[in-house]
């Protein structure tokens, strides 16, 4: 097997890290935060709170036109994965980002990660909603961030349900990254890690064990990096439709399809997920237990109608989740008909 691993970030893991911030910063820093934080931040030459989730190409915009106007030279994100896309795009002066991908940084970006799932800290991708409403992944080198800084302390006071949605999007991250067509050794290695660490400690993470958290901290971020080298698969993109049209929580967009897909592969490619299963100590039955169990604990239902999917509208779901190139690295057939099925198991 012939790859190549590339991850040119620099991490620092830690409780109490995130007091350290202002060393790494300078006088012309941009703020990036969640609108809850903006009250708290004392340092930075401008704040832009003004976060959407799954950030709109045209709120992108906004706030590059601030960070050239004032001259920004360090852009400073803290937050989840939408306030980290966000910033992303803006230190590269992306104003066009959805007919142009950006090709080079403009400013210095340190990411502080506030939940434990989505890996963007890792990451050379950011998702994006573009003008024609569909959430599509950006992906470029001059996405890296130059610095995370990742605190658990940060995450302490994400309340249950987005605790578990952030916890099983990691961990789909990491069976994903494990399976897909495009993994290699290293991420396979980094994979079975971090689900491993995931599935011992997302319950209790959720139910505000600290200790817990830090772990979830830990194995988000061994997730980011996994997925870094080989991106995901059918899971994220299906959830794409699931979040843009009916406003699903992203891991939980993710997690509704996850176990039908471990089924799905484990049935098309048993081979592939021996190792998987054996490492976590588990079979197909208790992991998709597992799955559905976290779902609902997160007080999420297992069910599309609940979330106001018509029936009629399936067919539409399948055709926006074959836009995204992603479901190709599923490993093994996946066809239209076999997510219609899936769907309708789930509706």
């Amino acid at each position: 097997m012939n790859f190549s691993y590339f991850m040119p970030v620099k991490i620092i893991y830690g409780k109490g890290e995130f007091k350290k911030l202002k060393e790494y910063i300078d006088e012309n820093t941009m703020v990036i935060c969640d609108p809850f934080l903006k009250d708290k931040i004392d340092f930075g030459k401008v704040v832009f709170s003004e976060i959407i989730p799954n950030p709109p190409t045209q709120q992108v915009k906004k706030a590059v036109s601030i960070a050239k106007k004032e001259n920004i030279t360090t852009i400073v994100a803290i937050g989840g994965g939408s306030t980290i896309d966000t910033a992303k795009a803006v230190s590269c002066f992306a104003e066009n980002i959805e007919n142009e991908v950006p090709k080079e940084k403009k400013t210095k970006l340190i990411v502080c990660p506030t939940t434990s799932g989505t890996g963007s800290e890792v990451t050379n991708v950011g998702v994006y909603t573009f003008s024609s409403g569909l959430k599509m992944p950006v992906v470029t080198d001059a996405f890296w961030p130059d610095l995370s800084i990742v605190d658990p302390e940060l995450t302490y006071s994400m309340p249950k349900n987005v605790t578990i949605s952030t916890g099983l999007d990691a961990f789909t991250h990491a069976i994903e990254s494990y399976w897909a067509t495009s993994t290699q050794d290293i991420s396979q290695a980094l994979s079975l890690k971090a689900a491993k660490i995931i599935k011992e400690n997302l319950l209790k993470s959720a139910n505000f064990d600290y200790s817990a958290r830090d772990e979830m901290s830990k194995a988000s971020l061994i997730a980011g990096i996994a997925f870094s080298q080989t991106r995901t698969t059918a899971a994220h993109a299906i959830s794409f439709p699931l979040t843009n049209r009916y406003g699903i929580p992203h891991g939980i967009a993710c997690a509704l399809t996850l176990s039908h897909l471990i089924e799905f592969v484990y049935e098309n490619n048993k081979s592939i997920l021996e190792e998987f299963l054996d490492f976590l100590k588990t079979d197909v039955k208790d992991l998709k237990e597992w799955i559905d169990n976290a779902i609902t604990e997160g007080g999420f239902s297992l069910k599309l109608r609940d979330y106001g999917v018509k029936e009629t509208e399936l067919p539409k779901i399948v055709e926006d989740s074959f836009k995204a190139n992603i479901i190709k690295l599923t490993p093994a057939n996946f066809t239209e008909d076999n997510l219609m099925q899936i769907l309708k198991k789930i509706f």
